[in-house]
């Protein structure tokens, strides 16, 4: 039997297969290519010697699973000593521990903005702030992305109608590779008595004073209403924590859905989390070798940016195709993968390289010649077609 419904599902599926942009669930082809793809910074998650330390510490535990949420059987001293521990590594007051960064930003934008308030989003944030807000009751507006006019027009003209106000960005945008100008975002905030939040899960980790992060490197912590940090990019785990005062730690064990309503984190976990924070900071050379390989890749395609972060963008010009582009890319071993709508906006559909600490010299050569060789050779394509 055919339910209507599939038949109406199937249509949008096929639509989205004639347009180029469907989804589907990948092994890894080759693991031999080289990883231009990944999250993992730092090359945490593949760390054998991490691995062997986070085993040794979860033979001491007794359990399997929490076997309940925080707030019933799934709270435990060493997740309040972890979120202790990771608020003195970040500079907060306090921390609270969620399940992944999709959860942590789903309900803080749930929970804290309120009926009358303003919600005031980068247009370019994550889909997890996005969706957050959506389930908010405040009303959401978005600023141009990172344009400090623009979010200080919309302070001016609509942020007195509002009771409080929000303004949320990324500190390193996931897509775009960018930073945030949050030094001049949080004098923003200052002026109009707005409340900044920030997304930082591409920041820790990566930049700062000991991985700490875009927000502890500029001092701005204290300026900052909440923080969110993530483990499952940098640090190579899993889960996610939300930096604040004693006060929004409280409101959100109370009244945080995404908090209040999930099983809680397997020992495990904990001990991954504690021991990668531990990791990462007593091996910085890690981060030293990441910044070079950023450095190397700039200079090998010629690039002029001042950006910090690991995340590049290549942007096809007319008559390239991105899946092309990549495939020719995953044919020399390289594994660079296209980004599309709507993840991006349609229109802004690009390549993602993420480089790492482990890519060797010749492996980001090489990755800059083939880009370089595939642009002559669609740029010669396009003179004499």
């Amino acid at each position: 039997m055919i339910f209507s419904l599939e038949k109406e599902l199937k249509e949008s599926l096929e639509k989205r297969k004639i347009e180029g942009h469907l989804r589907s669930l990948k092994q890894v082809v080759n693991p031999s290519a080289v990883d231009f793809f990944s999250n993992d910074y730092l090359g945490l998650a593949k760390s054998s010697i991490l691995k062997k330390r986070i085993e040794e510490k979860n033979r001491s535990s007794q359990s399997n699973g929490s076997t309940g949420s925080r707030l019933l059987s799934g709270n435990s001293s060493l997740a309040e000593s972890l979120e202790v521990k990771i608020a003195e590594m970040f500079n907060a007051k306090e921390a609270l521990l969620f399940n992944s960064g999709y959860n942590a930003n789903l309900g803080l934008l749930q929970t804290i903005p309120k009926e009358n308030d303003l919600l005031l989003l980068d247009q370019t944030v994550h889909a997890s702030l996005k969706n957050g807000a959506k389930l908010s009751k405040a009303s959401t507006h978005f600023f141009k992305h990172n344009d400090l006019n623009h979010l200080e027009r919309k302070l001016k003209e609509i942020g007195p109608k509002a009771r409080q106000v929000y303004v949320v960005t990324e500190s390193v945008f996931s897509m775009d590779g960018d930073l945030a100008p949050l030094n001049e975002q949080a004098q923003l905030c200052k002026k109009y008595g707005a409340n900044l939040i920030v997304d930082d899960a591409h920041g820790v980790g990566v930049l700062g004073p000991e991985g700490m992060g875009l927000t502890s490197e500029e001092s701005l912590s204290p300026h900052i209403f909440a923080r969110i940090v993530t483990f499952g990019k940098a640090f190579g785990t899993h889960g996610a924590a939300i930096l604040g005062g004693p006060i929004l730690k409280e409101f959100l064990i109370n009244f945080c859905h995404s908090f209040i309503y999930t099983t809680a984190l397997p020992d495990h976990s904990l001990f991954s989390i504690s021991e990668a924070i531990h990791f990462q900071k007593e091996n910085p050379e890690l981060r030293r070798q990441l910044h070079i390989n950023c450095s190397l890749l700039k200079k090998s395609l010629n690039l002029n940016e001042n950006n910090k972060s690991p995340i590049f963008t290549y942007f096809p010009k007319k008559g390239e195709d991105l899946k092309n582009m990549s495939n020719f890319l995953q044919k020399s071993n390289l594994d660079v993968l296209p980004i599309y709508s709507p993840t991006v906006r349609k229109g802004e559909e690009r390549l993602r390289i993420c480089m790492h600490s482990f890519n060797r010299k010749s492996e980001i050569e090489k990755l800059a010649a083939k880009i370089l060789a595939y642009k002559e050779e669609t740029f010669n394509q396009r003179l004499y077609s």
